[in-house]
């Protein structure tokens, strides 16, 4: 199962002894406030170091702070701090935040003084003197305050994000499906960006070890498989398969430790088995937490990857489908291999490809897939591109409507939104198309598209812009290719 990641907080006061943080208990305040944080957003705040008043002490805590191998410094502007106590802070492998709480009074003589010292240090960083800028993000107030809860909240989610693609190891099985040539990768390039590992798998090991699995351990996975879905409408012969199916790729993923699988699956499945496997990526996602892309898109398993560990739960890869510009909404789908916990109160069924074999004479349907309407809500739609250079991010709602949609996993999105603000269906389409945004995207539970955006901010990545409809051709604005 991929690792679970929490993300390390160390909290460094900075001050100086001649304002009255020691006599407002602004450390401990603090920490209080952190370690409340800490139960709430699921991260592990580390370290104990004294108070910093100099770069001489500073130098030593930043050093402590990077063996500890922590995910970011807080370093707090407890009062007023020199500038010179930022600067060791900004060359650490962590991410760095610079953090000051409101004064205790506001009038009279100051106490504390650490917004001016938090404006310091921005400056000192940004300066020339810093060399190369490298970016920090700034907090304000305790927890009861919108500026530390509320961003810290977005931070935390981005700093899983940041450890899940650090540590990512992929498995390419089978390579990219024929003439997908949009959702090959470079995979030395995507390394050196981001430290992904992929290995490369031979599909037809997979093939060979389905054929292999024991008879009573298919019986245990089918009883899984039944108790977990409303109904069945698959041949047993197609789940029995489709359960050999998961356990093959089950190993695979457990013996090389693998965060997410890339398979093609098609059309070799279809050659040897005679079926799609996607209930064995529905039911290895579901089950095991390890999502598996389709059509062996890589990034398209990394984008999994990623996005679950942004909203701590799985994330589907789907296709846009159609458009509804009157209800202002896309159809989101894929032919069955989403995850069980997506579907609303009807729940799944098994059921056959709905496109197998449609028309090719004397042909019976097959599967297994899932077959299921995804539950409403917020979500977010997810793709990073150009080997990690780029980031494709929208938040959105699946929503109402009067279909039903196509067999498979599917349901209605809408209420589009990216950082700038509302967008409409017709916006997202022109966004993909103008740009050639891979056709597999990412639908993850939740609004983590803000914390998707500042993983893309914290490691260099562009963000893959917007084009608003228009009736003319539009250029394209500079996407991924």
């Amino acid at each position: 199962m991929p690792r679970p990641v929490r993300p390390k907080i160390a909290y460094v006061s900075a001050q100086l002894p001649s304002y009255l943080a020691a006599e407002h208990r602004v450390v401990e305040r603090s920490e209080q406030a952190l370690d409340r944080l800490a139960l709430a957003l699921d991260f592990e705040r580390v370290g104990e170091w004294p108070c910093v008043t100099s770069r001489a002490g500073a130098e030593v805590v930043a050093r402590e702070a990077e063996e500890l191998g922590v995910d970011m410094v807080l370093l707090q502007c407890s009062s007023f701090a020199m500038g010179d106590v930022v600067a060791p802070f900004g060359d650490g492998r962590y991410r760095l935040g610079l953090w000051a709480i409101e004064e205790p009074r506001r009038e009279g003589p100051i106490a504390l003084n650490g917004f001016v010292a938090m404006h310091l240090h921005a400056g000192v960083l940004t300066s020339a003197a810093a060399g190369a800028p490298r970016p920090y993000k700034w907090f304000f107030g305790l927890d009861d305050h919108p500026w530390l809860r509320d961003r810290l909240a977005v931070t935390v989610a981005a700093l899983r994000g940041i450890r899940a693609l650090r540590e990512a190891r992929i498995a390419s099985i089978g390579g990219v499906a024929p003439s997908f040539w949009s959702l090959a990768v470079d995979e030395r390039a995507l390394r050196a960006r981001l430290g992904v590992q992929i290995d490369v798998h031979d599909l037809g090991d997979v093939i060979v070890r389905a054929r292999s699995v024991a008879a009573d351990e298919v019986d245990r996975v089918v009883d899984d498989l039944r108790r977990a879905v409303r109904s069945v409408g698959a041949p047993d012969d197609d789940m029995r398969l489709g359960a050999a199916t998961y356990v093959a790729l089950r190993e695979v993923a457990l013996e090389g430790g693998y965060d997410a699988l890339a398979v093609s699956d098609w059309p070799l499945f279809q050659e040897t088995l005679g079926i799609h496997p996607g209930m064995a990526f529905s039911w290895l996602d579901e089950h095991d937490g390890i999502p598996v892309a389709s059509e062996g898109d890589v990034m398209g398993g990394l984008s999994m990857r990623f996005a679950g560990a942004l909203a701590t739960g799985p994330a589907m890869l789907l296709d846009m489908n159609d458009v509804d510009l009157a209800a202002d909404a896309i159809i989101m789908w894929h032919c069955g291999g989403s995850p069980l916990g997506f579907a609303d109160a009807r729940g799944a069924t098994w059921d056959v490809h709905s496109t197998l074999g449609r028309k090719q004479p004397g042909a019976v349907p097959r599967g297994a897939v899932a077959d299921l309407r995804f539950r409403h809500g917020p979500v977010s739609l997810l793709r990073l591109r150009s080997d990690g250079a780029e980031l494709f991010a929208l938040d959105a709602e699946v929503v109402a409507h009067p279909t039903a949609g196509f067999d498979g996993s599917r349901g209605w999105v809408s209420a589009f939104r990216d950082a700038d603000g509302p967008r409409s269906a017709a916006d997202v389409v022109s966004t993909v198309l103008s740009l050639g945004v891979e056709h597999h995207i990412v639908l993850s539970d939740g609004a983590v598209a803000p914390a998707a955006r500042e993983v893309a901010a914290w490691l260099g990545m562009r963000l893959t812009p917007t084009v608003p409809y228009r009736d003319e051709l539009v250029a394209s604005a500079g996407g991924a290719r």
